[in-house]
């Protein structure tokens, strides 16, 4: 009876006007509809709706580039695979923390040779207030710089492997290298900021209270409220995506201190915020990914905050993406994009929000519980060779005092 109700409104509803009230739906909307009737179905299979809600959910998607790497046969399903995909976050549950079989996440060797390093493509929004202020492609993983190179070529001829390829040579150098994928890098920012405009699309003008009470710390809580970022990461070869995204930040901090690698284009007001998420590894472990099951993708924006008397002038700094384990901290590059296929691969994901946090929560409970049983077996081992270099010398001393 309902079904038949619901034909007989479709029936009665001109499709142009149906189609355009689909347009204004969100994803889960959208999904729910097309579960009502097959003539729903096929309207909701429509690319143009799922275009137009990825242009308006990650305006990355609507650059040019993106559009036509979507849109190719390298990615079946187009747009609407790719919002199935990239909509969702990587759930990580309580059984990867117990090192249990996971059939969602794929053997180690289908792992290994995924991808390449020009098949992985970045597409990150960042959202103030739910308006975006940053839209970024990166295709390609982030090749060393001129110093860099010089340094690797001196290696090479070091180490007598001179006869190696400039790609072979980046491909050695980056699998060598902790992993880090640069979307905007400290050059970067310096050569945008020395004359901010309202065109210089990398500033923006923010309106924020950014008191609670605390003066200029009070921005920490209004960021904490008020940003949000999203980092797809597409693979061409796989016609796969993942969000590897915690949305929310997880830390936001003034920085007091700078880091070394800020040198002088470091200053005051500097700004650091934290997202990510966690991945299970591989059942398979190896000496190139953790052996503990889990890794935690860490998402860094840091920006420079200037107060005015009309605006507030946010100023990007750098953004970029590290990887860690519970045993290896930084991974290289080599596992680095190993566990990133392995986020591609893994089909465990939700879009609850609470249940990336847990994950996040047990991923920091676990870590500080294998730092307590280190910190423990180096003290049990330091006091044990102390015991035993003092038993040698009380055993000298009574056998041979004579030597003493």
């Amino acid at each position: 009876m309902e079904g038949g109700g619901i034909c007989g409104i479709e029936d009665r509803i001109n499709g142009d006007v149906v189609r355009e009230v689909m347009g204004r739906v969100d994803g889960m909307a959208l999904a729910s509809l097309a579960c009502t009737s097959s003539h729903l179905r096929r309207l909701a299979q429509q690319q143009c709706l799922w275009e137009k809600l990825c242009h308006s959910t990650w305006p990355s998607t609507s650059l040019q580039e993106a559009q036509h790497l979507i849109n190719s046969a390298s990615f079946p399903g187009g747009f609407y695979k790719f919002y199935a995909q990239a909509f969702p976050f990587i759930s990580s549950n309580d059984h990867h923390h117990h090192r249990q079989p996971d059939s969602t996440c794929q053997s180690q060797t289908e792992v290994e040779t995924t991808s390449s390093l020009s098949d992985i493509v970045s597409l990150v929004d960042v959202y103030y207030k739910s308006q975006c202020i940053l839209s970024r492609m990166q295709d390609g993983l982030i090749q060393p710089n001129d110093d860099v190179v010089d340094m690797a070529e001196q290696q090479l001829l070091y180490y007598g492997r001179d006869g190696m390829t400039a790609d072979e040579r980046d491909l050695d150098w980056f699998q060598n290298s902790p992993f880090k994928l640069e979307l905007l890098d400290l050059k970067d920012a310096a050569a945008h900021f020395r004359n901010p405009t309202s065109a210089d699309p990398m500033g923006n003008n923010i309106v924020g209270k950014g008191g609670g009470g605390g003066g200029q710390d009070g921005w920490c809580t209004e960021f904490a409220e008020d940003f949000r970022l999203s980092w797809i990461v597409l693979d061409k070869k796989a016609g796969k995506a993942v969000n590897l995204s915690s949305w929310k930040p997880l830390v936001v901090h003034k920085i007091t201190s700078p880091p070394p690698h800020y040198n002088n284009h470091y200053g005051e007001g500097i700004y650091e915020m934290q997202f990510g998420c966690v991945i299970p590894s591989p059942k398979e472990s190896s000496t190139a990914l953790p052996p503990c099951h889990l890794a935690k993708c860490i998402i860094v924006a840091r920006f420079k905050m200037s107060t005015g008397t009309r605006h507030n002038w946010l100023q990007w700094k750098e953004i970029n993406m590290t990887i860690e384990s519970l045993t290896h901290f930084q991974v290289n590059g080599r596992t680095g994009l190993m566990i990133l296929n392995q986020a591609l691969l893994c089909t465990s994901r939700t879009t609850n929000q609470a249940k990336v946090e847990k994950g996040l929560q047990l991923y920091e409970k676990t870590k500080r519980e294998k730092i307590r049983k280190w910190m423990l077996r180096d003290a049990v081992a330091n006091t044990l060779d102390i015991f035993i270099e003092i038993t040698i010398l009380l055993i000298l001393f009574y056998a041979f005092p004579s030597l003493l």
